[in-house]
């Protein structure tokens, strides 16, 4: 499943790629995660080059010190998914969804919450919502991206 490349990509996957998927990669790349992984983003129903949503990019700033500017979402597609060693999706119909779409993929797709061990997780989703929405949110996405880490770091 891991491809023997040095290089290892995680896909987080939600519905706009504007914020949980982008706020999760930037998360797994500030963390510290294993040598040679990195993570990317996208969207389910995303549209080309829209930014990261305001209060994504806020909370994010405000906790971390990182910023979304340059990020610009884009929609799944079958050659992301190919080169990617897990798709990582926020909620169960997200992952049946991908699962039904790409079923050679299908053991790499797994939700957020089976990845760190809690199957049954969800990270809802904060659109349209006030800033301690998506700071809730990404706080949640915090401790999943910290248990994903230790799981890949520990299988490795």
């Amino acid at each position: 499943m891991m491809s023997s490349e040095s290089r290892h990509l995680i896909l987080f996957i939600c519905t706009g790629n504007t914020c949980r998927s982008p706020m999760a990669a930037a998360l797994f790349n500030h963390l510290n995660p294993p040598p040679g992984w990195v993570a990317e983003s996208a969207g389910m129903a995303a549209f080309q080059g829209e930014p990261a949503s305001l209060s994504a990019d806020t909370a994010l700033r405000l906790a971390y010190h990182l910023d979304l500017a340059s990020h610009q979402a884009r929609p799944v597609t079958a050659d992301l998914m190919e080169r990617s060693d897990w798709i990582v999706t926020m909620t169960g119909a997200q992952c049946a969804a991908l699962q039904k779409a790409f079923p050679a993929l299908r053991d790499r797709i797994k939700t957020i919450g089976a990845m760190a061990d809690e199957p049954e997780h969800a990270v809802s989703d904060p659109y349209g919502q006030d800033l301690q929405a998506y700071q809730e949110t990404l706080a949640d996405l915090s401790g999943m991206i910290e248990k994903i880490i230790l799981k890949i770091r520990t299988d490795l």
